[in-house]
C-alpha cells in the first residue's frame, strides 16, 4: 500500500512540473496534449495563468494524497483531506469517460495525433490514477 501512496503522490508532482513547465513557456509534449479538432487544427493554446493554475491544482492534490495517506502532517483536518481525494477519483472517472467529442473512452473525434496519445497514454494514465485512488481510498 505504501508503494502506491507514494506512487500518486509522485504522478501528480511529476504531471504539476509538466504544467509549470508549459506555463514558463516550455513547448515539449505540447503540441500532443492539446485537443485538436476535426480539421487538424490545435482548438486553443491555454493561457499561462490557466496552466498554472493547473498546475497548482495538481499539487493540492498530491498534498493531499499525501495527508490522506499520512505520509506527511496535514496542515488541516483530516477529514478535509478525505473529502478531495474523493473528489479526486469523481475528477479522474469524468476525464475517463470523456467530453464524448474530444478525449475520453467516448471521443468522436479519433483520427487526430491528440486522439492517438489519450487513446495510448492520457485515458489510460488517468483510469489508472482512478484505480489507485480508490485502492487508496479503500484500504486508509
Amino acid at each position: 500500500m505504501l508503494i502506491i501512496k507514494f506512487l500518486l503522490v509522485l504522478i501528480f508532482i511529476l504531471l504539476s512540473l509538466l504544467h509549470f513547465y508549459w506555463g514558463a513557456g516550455g513547448k515539449w509534449w505540447l503540441d500532443n496534449s492539446l485537443p485538436i479538432d476535426i480539421e487538424n487544427e490545435n482548438i486553443k493554446y491555454p493561457s499561462s495563468g490557466l496552466t498554472y493554475l493547473v498546475a497548482i491544482g495538481l499539487l493540492f492534490f498530491a498534498m493531499n494524497i499525501a495527508c490522506f495517506s499520512n505520509l506527511i502532517v496535514c496542515p488541516f483536518p483530516i477529514h478535509l483531506s478525505k473529502y478531495v481525494v474523493y473528489g479526486l477519483a469523481l475528477i479522474l472517472i469524468l476525464r475517463v469517460v470523456g467530453d464524448f467529442k474530444y478525449f475520453g473512452l467516448f471521443r468522436k473525434v479519433k483520427n487526430t495525433t491528440f486522439a492517438k496519445y489519450d487513446v495510448l497514454i492520457y485515458t489510460p494514465l488517468c483510469l489508472a490514477l482512478f484505480i489507485l485512488t480508490i485502492l487508496l481510498i479503500v484500504n486508509n
